[in-house]
């Protein structure tokens, strides 16, 4: 039986993809399927199914917008600036309309190593607006996943993350809130 992942006290479907107002219909460029195990859930390992269709992959002017405010302006500018990208896909479970994925990048390395990079702006709780908790802190997604030259692999989701950068190193962090990241076990692009 596939369960909702709890993740920071709501699940993976309320805190990504519930409740959302539905996405205009756009045929998708690229589909993957994937499962998503949560290995700190209190009852054990959980696990639900996720969808993914991207629209557009977000173009090099873009990438370089957002590496420029981050190393410039910090990531509170960068959650305005992500949250004003149009949408280049959406994230789904089975059962939901969907949320929209804000930057989809997708780098081919040697072997045909496929390697997909998703980043949007995530939708925070009654609780996290209302109260102000630290969580509000980590107002963004990340999705990475690779794939082999078969369309298969393995990736993770960082649902609640910080995202930082290094102006002289040019190096990018990814602080995630929860202590573990979501794993994407069985990744496929359809």
């Amino acid at each position: 039986m596939i369960r909702p992942l709890r993740v920071l006290g709501f699940s993976f479907v309320a805190a990504v993809v519930g409740g959302l107002v539905p996405i205009a219909a756009q045929d998708p460029i690229a589909k993957y399927s994937a499962q998503v195990v949560n290995f700190d859930s209190a009852s054990g390992a959980a696990t639900g199914l996720v969808q993914i269709q991207i629209t557009r992959w977000s173009t090099d002017a873009e990438r370089d917008k957002l590496t420029n405010t981050l190393f410039e302006q910090g990531g509170k500018q960068l959650l305005e600036v992500v949250s004003k990208l149009p949408p280049a896909g959406s994230v789904r479970t089975p059962d939901s309309v969907g949320y929209p994925l804000r930057y989809a990048r997708r780098t081919t390395a040697s072997q045909n190593i496929e390697t997909v990079v998703i980043i949007t702006d995530r939708a925070l709780s009654f609780y996290e607006l209302k109260d102000a908790p630290r969580s509000r802190d980590y107002p963004f997604t990340v999705i990475r996943f690779q794939l082999n030259s078969q369309g298969r692999g393995q990736g993770d989701v960082l649902l609640a993350t910080k995202i930082s950068g290094d102006k002289a190193t040019k190096d990018i962090a990814f602080e995630n809130f929860g202590a573990t990241p979501l794993k994407l076990q069985n990744v496929r692009r359809e």
